[in-house]
């Protein structure tokens, strides 16, 4: 299953979903559309729709890559969130989804009308939607080029795998960076310029020859290097402590994949801190450093 990469399709119109995805798998080259979960035309996007389309998600992703070990669980898998832009509503489904895809907004336009269309109507709305979702695709797959490049070679030097909770109010402008850069079409080049003035905003602390980029209650953000020992592995479908949120996000960033051993060595010397995980409160207290994974997962 190398290198498979996939697309989640939100808020497509029912009367147009079946030809959409036909007519979209032709011309997809190596792409699968992973899930499809259509919305009325005047619908707007709940969290009762946004929760049954993650769960759904993350079911498939399981099976896809059942009875892969730890250390491979979603290794080579690429995620893409498209979506019909509605009314703004649309939030609710970006915030699900916005560490793990990268979440690409579809116009939708001659697509979203409330009345029936015509069988020929039909056809150029689902045409026109089709190609705009590809020429998405074709530029999402040159931004998840950069993103897989940060996230594996560069996982212990980017700023894309900080962890957002500690890491705290900055992590919204990395977050929409990479949202805006996958609404506009950014090119490669561009998309990196923009990582790059994103992480000289960031407050960082020098130590030695190196510089580490800081974070909530003054965490330092210390990561080991390939050379050296990487202890200790993301949640996996197994540990009923974790949700499916703590599995995607400890494996997959921004849509690429990266090294599910990779974590923040972080300095607390004691200190009471109450650090936010991936999804609990964790005690600092009477520990000297704690592991800190980009999904926030405390160790």
């Amino acid at each position: 299953m190398k290198g498979r990469r996939f697309v989640v399709a939100a808020g497509i119109p029912p009367e147009l979903g079946n030809l959409f995805e036909t007519q979209l798998g032709k011309g997809l080259g190596d792409w699968t559309i992973l899930v499809r979960q259509d919305l009325p035309p005047r619908s707007p996007y709940t969290r009762e729709y946004v929760s049954s389309l993650y769960e759904r998600t993350a079911n498939r992703l399981r099976w896809w890559v059942r009875n892969r070990s730890r250390e491979d669980l979603l290794a080579g898998v690429h995620l893409v969130l498209l979506y019909v832009v509605r009314d703004s509503s649309e939030s609710t489904l970006v915030e699900a989804f916005k560490l793990e895809a990268l979440t690409v907004p579809l116009t939708g336009q001659g697509a979203l009308q409330e009345e029936r269309l015509t069988p020929n109507a039909r056809y150029r709305a689902t045409r026109k939607l089709v190609s705009e979702a590809v020429k998405a695709l074709t530029g999402a797959k040159r931004l998840l080029a950069v993103i897989a490049e940060e996230v594996s070679r560069r996982d212990n030097k980017t700023c894309l795998l900080l962890p957002p909770k500690n890491l705290g109010n900055p992590s919204e402008a990395l977050i929409r960076c990479v949202q805006e850069a996958a609404s506009r079409g950014t090119d490669g080049d561009g998309f990196k310029k923009q990582i790059a003035t994103v992480a000289r905003s960031l407050r960082t602390d020098r130590q030695g020859n190196h510089t580490y980029f800081v974070g909530r209650q003054g965490l330092v953000f210390r990561a080991p290097s390939k050379a050296r020992s990487r202890h200790g592995y993301a949640p996996s479908w197994e540990e009923a402590s974790h949700a499916k949120q703590c599995v995607l996000r400890g494996r997959l960033r921004f849509g690429a994949p990266f090294d599910p051993s990779f974590h923040y060595d972080c300095d607390v010397n004691g200190r009471n801190l109450r650090l936010p995980s991936c999804h609990e409160t964790v005690s600092a207290a009477k520990r000297r450093h704690v592991n800190i994974a980009p999904n926030d997962n405390v160790r």
